[in-house]
């Protein structure tokens, strides 16, 4: 029996069955090639695309430490601020973004448009606005977004500029305290784990608590409120001086602790690149006859210094082609009037008596040439040339204050020394510092440099300075004060030669001058007023003693230094 034939239609279906199954089978293959590739080879690059897309380790950061005056008054804190960002890849015409960012005030850099065209990831586009304004800006133009960030805020604005110094955009520090202390003021690190959703937002779960608070503080030694009165006391005289800057810092004689370091400049836009310098520790000046104290003390511990014993000083003496000269001529003077009366001829004559390695001794033990070991401050160590590299003018320019570089606080310390029976203390502008809730104070490293007998007669002779001296301009009614006076050429490094215009005025002192409890200097350059410190410094020490003594006796700080005593 013969079969039926097939219809060529069903011949045809079979066919298109056939070739379906194949295609299927291809597909399926395909398929399963394209999982094995991704699960087995890819499997590592899309899970970590996964974990990053679904949860993430976010780092916070405690907010920096806070400072704190004295009294307990905040002088720097931390607020929120706003950062814009973008990622390059989301930004599909660059140029329209430029424009809508410059219509709201914000140009960017080259660099940053050409990451931002270059179709890469994150790019900052301006940190540090006001968040409201970041508000505005991410509802305004499409693909950006803001994140908050801390900054610092400094309430009592110029008038501690110098002493707290500032902050960058990243919160660390860059001058002043902000940058000595920024391992203790920087916040630790906060892991957080969180998700985020598909459009990136992060979301944190119900069970985390972020603590951001700040967990260290510093308290310094400074009044504000004294702080300010300086500032501004200083800043009229420096006006009334014409001078081109001005510097006045004191200390306890017996802790130094700085109650206050101001700083002024004449000209606004060198005030504003340096208003946050701190000219206390960095500022290198020759001292002038303030240095004379130095002197003296060497030789009062060599035994070349009789108090009564007399001296010609009415002819210049000549070293090496030069002649050291008095401003106002003498004749006979009592060693100790050569001091009171800052006789240039009388102190050369005295200092070429002694040994010039001995002196070179003496002067580095005072501190000098050094750095003094500042609590709170970076400073520099100034300039004192050993002996073997003097020339022969060096020993009797050294003894009235030239050939040598100072800062203010080396100064100081040494006029604290005086004070506080031969015994230098250390600097110091922090009282003490908490981490954690645990009180720390930076230990003492108290010194003595000369004898207290030596001291005691330099004290005396500082008095005398003032009494009828050339310091009597800083006579005061309310305030005993104690101080020498100092004016020193001023070296201009273009000409290689001590510039016979401009001057450095000063004025070294204590008080209240029988028990002295603070040591202050005041320092202008180059005064058009007058040249001379005893016109110019003594004005200002007066105003300022006057004003620390009716502050501490007033109770100005609670359970200050008078109270404690």
């Amino acid at each position: 029996m013969r079969g039926i034939p097939l219809s060529s239609n069903a011949s045809s279906s079979r066919v298109s069955f056939r070739l379906f199954g194949i295609l299927a089978l291809l597909f399926m293959l395909t398929i399963g090639v394209r999982l094995l590739y991704l699960q087995v080879v890819r499997h590592s690059f899309y899970a970590a695309l996964v974990t990053m897309q679904s949860s993430t380790k976010e780092v916070f950061s405690t907010d920096r430490g806070v400072i704190y005056d004295s009294n307990g008054s905040p002088l720097v804190s931390n607020r929120k601020v706003a950062s814009l960002y973008t990622f390059g890849r989301n930004i599909d015409e660059p140029d329209a973004l430029f424009a809508a960012l410059k219509a709201n005030g914000i140009t960017l850099s080259e660099r940053t448009q050409n990451l931002i065209r270059e179709k890469g990831g994150f790019v900052w586009l301006v940190r540090h606005i006001e968040v409201s304004q970041a508000e505005a800006l991410k509802r305004a133009i499409p693909n950006i977004g803001y994140r908050l960030e801390d900054s610092r805020f400094y309430p009592e604005g110029g008038a501690m500029s110098g002493i707290l110094g500032i902050t960058g955009v990243d919160n660390q520090g860059l001058e002043g305290l902000e940058y000595y202390a920024n391992k203790l003021l920087m916040g630790h690190a906060v892991p957080v784990s969180a998700k985020m959703d598909s459009r990136g937002k992060l979301i944190l779960y119900d069970d985390v608590v972020i603590n951001t608070m700040p967990d260290s503080a510093i308290y310094l030694t400074v009044d504000i409120q004294l702080q300010a009165i300086a500032d501004r006391i200083l800043r009229r005289d420096l006006a009334q001086f014409s001078a081109r800057r001005a510097i006045a810092v004191a200390m306890e004689t017996d802790t130094g602790n700085i109650v206050f370091a101001a700083y002024a400049a004449s000209d606004k836009q060198e005030n504003d690149l340096i208003a946050h310098k701190n000219y206390v520790t960095s500022y290198l000046f020759e001292p002038g006859s303030i240095y004379k104290a130095v002197t003296f003390a060497h030789l009062i511990e060599s035994g070349l210094y009789n108090a009564n014993s007399r001296l010609d000083v009415s002819r210049g003496v000549e070293l090496h082609g030069h002649t050291i000269k008095d401003v106002v001529p003498h004749g006979m003077l009592t060693h100790k009037e050569v001091f009171t009366k800052s006789s240039n001829i009388g102190t050369v004559n005295l200092a070429r008596r002694s040994n010039r390695d001995s002196f070179y001794k003496f002067m580095k033990k005072s501190g000098f040439g050094s750095k003094i070991g500042v609590a709170g401050m970076a400073e520099e160590s100034g300039i004192l040339r050993a002996p073997i590299k003097w020339s022969g003018l060096s020993q009797a320019s050294i003894s009235i204050g030239q050939e040598l570089y100072v800062t203010p606080l080396q100064m100081l310390r040494y006029y604290a020394a005086i004070a506080n029976g031969g015994i230098a203390p250390r600097p110091t502008i922090i009282g003490h510092y908490n981490i954690s809730g645990n009180d720390y104070v930076f230990e003492r490293n108290d010194e003595r440099i000369m004898k207290e007998t030596t001291a005691n007669t330099l004290l005396d002779m500082l008095i005398a300075t003032v009494q009828n001296g050339t310091g009597r301009k800083a006579r005061s009614t309310a305030v005993s004060i104690g101080g020498k006076t100092g004016t020193g050429q001023i070296f201009n490094k273009k000409t290689g030669s001590y510039s016979q215009s401009d001057y450095t005025a000063t004025f070294a002192g204590v008080f209240p001058a029988d028990k002295p409890k603070f040591a202050m200097l005041v320092i202008y350059e180059a005064p058009k007023a007058s040249i001379f410190g005893g016109d110019t410094g003594t004005m200002t020490f007066k105003s300022l003693a006057e004003q620390v003594t009716f502050f501490y006796n007033a109770g100005g700080v609670r359970g200050g230094i008078y109270a404690s005593k």
